[in-house]
């Protein structure tokens, strides 16, 4: 026994030195693993297995990959428990057995084997060969974290992130996905970015996000090159390139990626460099097709817009309506608005205002702005029955609280929900709170919140200097909305809050004229204002 202890020692190192000095040249390392497996040494009884299992060096065997990992598992040889687990759990060269699995792994986890405990946590995350429990789940993957394992490391950021047995926290989460992303886990390495995008467990950092997108997509992962495509295009965290972006979303493409193939798609129907070929049209409705076909439901709500346009496809309304309530059923919000429009403008469908409301106010719910500034306003006007301002104003306060100021719906709420505060409609009165949104709505581009606030200083607070102040911001930031100029235009004439200069009162007259738009009201006071002082319209 003596001799034959000391012979297996001998033969296991030279099988190590050939195998671990000598990776590649597995055939030369099978004999020595051969002869000490034969005298029941763990190690090379395990590695023979693993040999067999993945035909290094021999002929690949599954059955005698089970056999050999099962002889050292025996042995209480936790690699060999591990191996042999992932037999039993991936049904490889026998009949699938979860729960024997479980068993090996129980074992191997029970010694501190990293690898075991990580594993033994899926199962217990999925329920597969064990009861399903996600506490336990995530004690086995902080127990491999501990460890250093990359895995387990990313898998109790997820845990940490959603709040899967333990209490939700993002700045574990982020740690977690940092420790694991050091060693070069690509999946940690995106999710990192993610956070520092959005500013999960820390300050949002465009740049990081846009550098842990970039180590992503390197690595050619599909969803670090979608990412960063989307920094690319947008000029966040790095310097704005369309063409890259292009290039970028085509490569996630190509990986089948969902959501790059609807980013591309738009990036050809808006006609971006790059993407600004002749055939655009045609490649845009084949995208929006392709991720739609795969249940993407943001490409089959703009696939329908395309139907609804006529923009590359034959126009079809009824096409159009199918799309959106498809998209509508699983939830899409912006596809109940644009039912919603349908409905409000009789296209495809008989006008009926109440059901319009129904669909907008569905779509508000669901966070889509357009939505929620059409909820509010259908509610606030009264446009599909009584009005409603209370509810009207909850979809304004909805719309505001998400910060969208280059969105024109999110400018025109922001400006509504002023008014409401203004003459107390729906909401306590409260100018002060109207100043702040007519001031939030101005600064974004909103024409008509420089005139309400020049408005409200001159009749509700009997200071037309202020509010001449307001319409004059109004005129220069503004080049659409002839209120501004208009009104501005009868404070000159008349001489309050400026000097009274009836050349410039013409003047901004003329400019009114011109940035009326088809407004009735400020093309005929702006024309009385001409005639008035005897000036050419």
């Amino acid at each position: 026994m003596i001799l034959d202890a000391n012979e297996r020692e001998r033969l296991a190192r030279q099988a190590q030195e050939l195998f671990l000095t000598q990776p590649t040249d597995y055939a030369a390392a099978v004999p020595a693993l051969r002869q000490a497996a034969a005298l029941g040494d763990v190690w090379c009884l395990c590695t023979l297995g693993w040999c067999c299992e993945f035909g290094k060096g021999t002929e690949l065997d599954l059955p005698q990959a089970a056999w050999l990992y099962r002889q050292a598992a025996d042995k209480d040889y936790p690699p060999a428990q591990c191996n042999l687990a992932v037999l039993y759990i991936t049904g490889k060269g026998m009949a699938p057995d979860p729960a024997q699995g479980a068993y090996w792994l129980e074992k191997a986890a029970a010694q501190g084997f990293a690898r075991a405990q990580y594993l033994l946590g899926t199962l217990y995350q999925d329920g597969r060969g064990v009861e399903k429990d996600q506490k336990r789940a995530a004690r086995l993957f902080g127990d491999a974290a501990f460890q250093g394992y990359a895995a387990a490391q990313f898998s109790l950021g997820v845990c940490y992130e959603r709040g899967r047995g333990v209490e939700r926290n993002f700045e574990t989460a982020l740690h977690q996905y940092q420790l694991a992303a050091a060693q070069g886990h690509i999946a940690a390495v995106y999710n990192a970015g993610y956070f520092y995008e959005m500013g999960l467990g820390t300050d949002r950092d465009s740049v990081k996000a846009a550098q842990m997108y970039a180590r992503a997509a390197e690595a050619g992962d599909s969803d670090g090159q979608c990412s960063l495509a989307w920094c690319y295009d947008t000029g966040t965290g790095v310097e704005k390139d369309p063409r890259k972006a292009v290039e970028l979303y085509q490569k996630a493409v190509d990986q089948g990626h969902l959501r790059a193939m609807h980013n591309l798609a738009w990036c050809y129907r808006m006609g971006q460099p790059g993407a600004d070929g002749p055939d655009r049209k045609e490649k845009a409705v084949e995208l929006f097709r392709r991720a739609a076909s795969q249940g993407y439901m943001s490409s089959v709500c703009d696939l329908g817009i395309c139907y609804q346009e006529g923009w590359g496809v034959p126009q079809n309304l009824d096409k159009a309506l199918e799309l959106y309530r498809q998209a509508a059923g699983r939830g899409l919000a912006k596809a109940m608005n644009c039912l919603g429009e349908c409905y409000w403008r009789g296209e495809g469908v008989e006008p009926n205002l109440q059901t319009a409301l129904e669909w907008f106010e569905k779509g508000a719910a669901g966070g889509n702005p357009e939505a929620q500034f059409n909820a509010a306003w259908f509610l606030d006007e009264g446009l599909a029955g009584e009005a409603d301002h209370a509810r009207a104003v909850k979809w304004y306060e909805a719309l505001l609280k998400q910060t969208l100021p280059e969105r024109e719906c999110w400018r025109n709420g922001v400006n509504n929900l002023g008014e409401c505060y203004r003459y107390g409609r729906g909401v306590e009165k409260n100018l002060d709170m109207a100043e702040k949104l007519y001031r939030l709505a101005g600064e974004s581009g909103n024409d008509m919140a420089w005139f309400n606030l020049g408005e409200m200083y001159h009749q509700e607070k009997g200071d037309p200097v202020a509010a001449a102040g307001y319409y004059r911001i109004g005129v220069e930031k503004c080049a659409e909305g002839g209120d501004c100029a208009l009104a501005l235009a009868l404070l000159y004439e008349s001489g309050q809050g400026v000097e009274r200069n009836e050349d410039r009162a013409v003047a901004l007259a003329r400019l009114a004229l011109k940035r009326a738009g088809g407004d009735e009201q400020v093309i005929r006071d702006a024309t009385a204002l001409l005639d008035r002082q005897g000036a050419q319209h």
